[in-house]
């Protein structure tokens, strides 16, 4: 297993340090950004302990939804109106590779994408988040998919919009960018780290 180099590590946060402006766009489909909230964040220690509890937990809960391929709770990690984008990383910047709008839809996007792959672990760590007013969060985290060999298939992060949903945290907007691997099972590659 080859891991990424200090120079890979670089290349990636340079090019995830850049503004919305500056990533390259498909003409079909922008680059995403977070839509951040107007208001201005405050640290995540500002937030109750019992809301603590729900954003940490929700951010598990979808990987053991996904991992599970379990639909009831993978729907209950987003709002009805949720968004889902896909990105890799190229040489250029990050590319969108997927859209999906709605809670239904992104429900069966996963169902259909993870067929056949059972034995894959999602690994979500390092979660920061910055609370927006008392309905909204901004959220990021990094994570890494293990194959049922244990070794690392892709890795990259998450950007997100939480928001308070008939009284539970769910995601509203998440963006997962992969930095480095193989993209499932379609093949595609995000850059190398060792190039």
């Amino acid at each position: 297993m080859k891991y990424p180099t200090r120079k890979g590590w670089d290349t990636a946060q340079a090019v995830g340090a850049r503004t919305a402006n500056d990533i390259q766009r498909s003409p079909a489909q922008p680059a995403c950004t977070i839509p951040h909230p107007t208001t201005q964040g405050v640290a995540a220690s500002m937030l109750t302990a019992q809301s603590q509890f729900e954003v940490t937990n929700l951010y598990a809960r979808y990987c053991h939804a996904v991992d599970g391929r379990d639909s009831h709770a993978l729907a209950a990690c987003f709002t009805p109106d949720a968004e889902l984008r896909g990105e890799r990383l190229e040489p250029a910047g990050f590319v969108p590779t997927s859209r999906t709008v709605g809670r239904e839809n992104i429900v069966a996007m996963f169902l259909e994408r993870s067929a056949g792959r059972t034995g894959y672990v999602h690994d979500t760590f390092n979660v920061l988040v910055e609370h927006h007013g008392t309905t909204e969060l901004s959220g990021r985290a990094y994570f890494r998919i293990l194959t049922p060999d244990a070794e690392i298939e892709c890795m990259g992060h998450y950007q997100d919009v939480l928001c308070l949903d008939d009284g539970h945290w769910r995601f509203k907007y998440r963006c997962i960018r992969f930095t480095w691997g193989t993209l499932g099972r379609h093949g595609e590659r995000a850059i190398s780290m060792e190039e």
